[in-house]
């Protein structure tokens, strides 16, 4: 699978895995782009045997679509589109939040034409405006995916989402968002004894990432981890790295504050690890740098710029790259 990035990654943007299925032509601007995975991760965690409904997005980078309303109140939108999306669980209710009170920009509600059953929202930001319809159909309209990506297609948009979403709430610092990246690859030795695939693995990763000639001389030290261990690991970093809690009111790790119940990067960070996991089942899994699976985490000083993390089965390897430079 190719990598999966978030589809505003300053560095290694992912793909539009659908760049001629915008209406007008005009595709998502970066910040829109959050708006874009919200709307797609919403049907992706919709159930399926769920109410059909189907998104459908307008760009108008000139602003000029017409209407000019103020954001609507949070408790409003949210109801507004839970019932269009057909919301009713705390993992997409958490996205609808976000869209509500979260999100960068302004959304609210404007007429459709009469006796139009779907909901109508007017998104503005800094470049330009769009409007959302959320109508009712047979079935859910399922995030679109790249035909080359085969069967990883669906796993490689998803992650996408999951990918933006998470690096618009953690940053390392005011400027600088913690992006994750996920791939998977073949080692060319497909009958090696289970002994020797980690060895493998590492030297296949070594040569593949994308800084191999920068790095030739280094010996990574991989250590091995369990899912739920690299689970809880990745819930700490969103605790360390979450926007929000950046509010100077608390001093030391020892007062630093728990994510907020039922946020949504509590959701994203289980989907992610859910969806590597169900991929790449029965994986050995080892990490590279720091990676805190206790709290408080110990050594915060020895934290480094990038975390590999591998998930070795068979002749497959994954690969989860967390970038913390800045």
């Amino acid at each position: 699978m190719e990598p999966a990035t978030a589809f505003n990654d300053a560095w290694q943007r992912q793909s539009d895995p659908d760049p001629t299925g915008w209406p007008g032509g005009r595709g998502p601007s970066n910040p829109a782009w959050v708006l874009v995975s919200a709307l797609w991760l919403l049907a992706a965690w919709a159930p399926e045997d769920g109410p059909g409904w189907a998104a459908t997005v307008a760009f108008d980078p000139a602003g000029q679509d017409g209407e000019r309303v103020d954001r609507a109140p949070a408790d409003e939108l949210v109801a507004l589109i839970s019932a269009a999306a057909h919301v009713d669980d705390a993992r997409r209710g958490s996205l609808v939040r976000w869209l509500a009170e979260g999100m960068y920009g302004d959304l609210a509600p404007v007429a459709g034409a009469a006796g139009d059953p779907a909901l109508h929202l007017r998104y503005r930001d800094y470049c330009g405006t769009a409007r959302i319809v959320l109508a009712p159909a047979p079935e859910v309209r399922r995030p679109p995916v790249l035909a080359a990506d085969g069967a990883d297609g669906a796993l490689r948009t998803r992650i996408g989402c999951l990918a933006t979403m998470l690096s618009e709430h953690l940053m390392v610092n005011n400027n600088n968002s913690v992006d994750f990246r996920f791939r998977i690859g073949t080692v060319p030795e497909a009958d090696l004894p289970e002994g020797e695939r980690l060895a493998a693995a590492v030297r296949w990763w070594s040569e593949t990432r994308e800084d191999a000639e920068e790095y030739a001389d280094e010996k990574p030290v991989f250590r091995a981890v369990s899912f739920p261990r690299l689970r809880t690991a990745l819930h700490h970093v969103a605790r360390l790295s979450l926007v929000e809690l950046m509010d100077g009111e608390w001093s030391g790790i020892e007062e630093m504050p728990e994510t907020p119940p039922g946020h949504i990067v509590t959701h994203a960070v289980d989907d992610l690890v859910d969806l590597i996991e169900g991929r790449l089942r029965g994986a050995l899994v080892v990490v590279d740098g720091f990676l805190p699976d206790e709290w408080p985490p110990p050594d915060m000083e020895e934290a480094e710029e990038e975390v590999h993390v591998l998930f070795v089965r068979g002749d497959e390897v994954g690969v989860l790259d967390l970038d913390f430079s800045c």
